[in-house]
């Protein structure tokens, strides 16, 4: 389950989007009381090419087969109550919270960070020019103002950056920037920095990072191409920045309008667990877990509940907790999720069709999910006759087949082949004609020792081989446009493999096979019983690919 915290991060950085195309909804299959539209068909098979009319049918008609059992396993695990899971229920209650996160972020931040043109002309026209600058990097305001004291009393702003910046790419090199365009900095950072005069020092300003002071070094115009060849990428800079600004201030204005208010006392005992790395809901006293962590306008979190929801977030994205303001920031993240889920119900979007269709196609993942899990109910007995049954029946694939030890000279022409095979028949040294001559060199060091070969491993080479007598030679081989001169140097029968070290393999083997015929089964009975009916018309209008002549005739 993604974190709320995720979700707010994602909401702000426009990481979160609807797909925006209308499906056919003409129904192509009815199961029950279900249907199977068209646009879901055409939404498995977006990328898939066909090779003819016939083609493109059955791999429709295969998929629709499939999908129908799809619907029958969602319409069984409802039955079974799997919907009711408490599990289940956290997972869907996850995926309500991004869709509406999701369909708020569209509404109010998406739709809104398309630039105008004149934003775009803007732009264009700063991006004629660079600016070089350095910056001091602090986390704290106090800070910030008591480096810029020190720079207005003569400091040297390159030995100050040194010293004092957090900022580990730039501090060593007196936080020089190098030379940079609009649009590469995030605001107000480039903003200031393209307002200055060469050679002065900001004043302290913030930024997502923390605490600036600037210094600008120099300003340089550069050369840049027509406005319609920039425009499309200009559009898709401020776009971004928009939305990302947007996200910002929506986030802010939620958290401000809620009226946050953390209890200082609560803090400092949840940090204490932190800190001691005891966080789970027992390490906690009852008394403890009932006090009451942060109110906010409409409602307020006990401890117990802010614990409840930090478990869902997954360890991956849980931030480090070293302070108060680590463990404010957290309680403040995860709480916000839940304000914007809260905004995004009071604007109606829990009742919007595509955000309730995107909601019901995710929970039907996740019923199709659990049912394939948990299946259907078989019987478990497998006894040891039952294993060993299993084994002799499929001796084939629980032996070792049979193998040939080969030694081999490669070589780059048949020509070269027979000449080498003409050397060995006369008594030359196989391993020193290899090292010398052949040209797999992995080999050649082992004097064209290639081991043992089952027919899988250099077929042409093996095969050739099992034809020979140990000891005898063979070739020239052609094998991967090389040829081939080999000795046999021993052989191995087909042995099958022992029974006692392949029993559990069998055992899960065998429970797999019972599962699957019982779904089998279970689907044939689920057929018959809810009624399925297949519109072969509807499924024949969706063929693009065109018959050809001779079939159309």
């Amino acid at each position: 389950m993604r974190a709320t915290s995720f979700c707010v991060t994602a909401f702000v950085c426009g990481a979160l989007f609807f797909g925006c195309a209308k499906p056919e909804n003409r129904a192509v299959a009815r199961v029950g009381e279900r249907t199977i539209s068209v646009g879901q068909i055409q939404d498995r098979l977006k990328s898939k090419t066909f090779s003819s009319f016939e083609d493109e049918l059955a791999q429709k008609r295969t998929l629709l087969d499939s999908m129908i059992d799809e619907e029958l396993m969602i319409m069984g695990a409802i039955e079974a109550g799997m919907d009711k899971d408490p599990d289940f229920l956290v997972k869907i209650k996850d995926v309500e919270r991004r869709t509406l996160l999701e369909a708020l972020y569209n509404t109010e931040i998406l739709e809104k960070s398309t630039p105008s043109e004149k934003e775009m002309k803007e732009h264009y026209e700063r991006m004629s020019w660079e600016v070089k600058a350095s910056h001091i990097l602090v986390e704290t305001e106090e800070t910030a103002q008591e480096i810029a004291k020190q720079l207005a009393e003569g400091a040297d702003f390159a030995e100050m950056a040194k010293e004092k910046s957090t900022d580990r790419g730039t501090k060593d090199k007196g936080g020089d920037l190098g030379y940079f365009s609009w649009g590469r900095m995030v605001s107000p950072f480039q903003d200031t920095a393209f307002a200055m005069q060469v050679g002065t020092i900001s004043k302290p300003l913030e930024s997502q990072f923390g605490w600036h002071i600037i210094k600008l070094e120099d300003r340089r115009q550069v050369q840049t191409k027509d406005f319609a060849e920039e425009k499309a990428k200009i559009e898709r800079t401020l776009s971004s920045a928009n939305s990302k600004r947007l996200g910002q201030e929506y986030v802010t204005k939620v958290k401000e309008k809620a009226n946050i208010q953390l209890d200082p006392e609560v803090v400092q005992v949840v940090l204490n667990k932190f800190l001691a790395k005891k966080l789970s809901a027992e390490d906690f006293t009852q008394e403890e877990k009932e006090m009451t962590l942060v109110t906010f306008q409409g409602g307020s979190w006990t401890v117990d509940y802010f614990l409840a929801e930090m478990e869902k977030i997954p360890s991956m994205y849980r931030p480090r907790v070293k302070d108060t303001d680590d463990l404010q920031a957290l309680v403040r993240n995860i709480l916000t999720g839940h304000l914007l889920e809260g905004a995004a119900r009071k604007k109606g979007f829990s009742r919007k069709k595509d955000v309730v269709e995107t909601i019901d196609a995710e929970k039907n993942r996740a019923l199709l999910q659990v049912f394939q899990q948990k299946g259907v109910p078989t019987d478990t007995t497998i006894t040891d006759e039952h294993i060993q049954a299993y084994y002799q029946d499929h001796i084939d694939i629980y032996s070792i087949p049979e193998q040939v030890k080969v030694q081999e000279i490669q070589l780059i022409t048949e020509e070269e082949a027979n000449d080498i095979l003409k050397q060995l028949r006369r008594g030359a040294d196989f391993g020193k004609l290899a090292r010398e001559k052949s040209m797999r060199k992995w080999a050649a060091k082992k004097d064209g020792d290639l081991g043992y070969l089952d027919r899988k491993h250099y077929p042409s080479i093996a095969n050739a081989a099992f034809d020979l007598k140990i000891g005898e030679l063979g070739g020239p081989i052609k094998e991967s446009n090389k040829y081939s001169v080999i000795k046999v140097l021993g052989k191995k029968p087909s042995q099958a493999k022992p029974l006692e070290d392949l029993q559990d393999n069998i055992r899960v083997v065998i429970e797999r096979e019972r599962q699957k015929d019982a779904v089998k089964i279970w689907l044939e009975e689920m057929r018959q019983q809810k009624g399925v009916e297949i519109f072969t018309d509807v499924l024949e209008s969706t063929v693009v690919t065109p018959k050809k002549e001779a079939e159309a005739a």
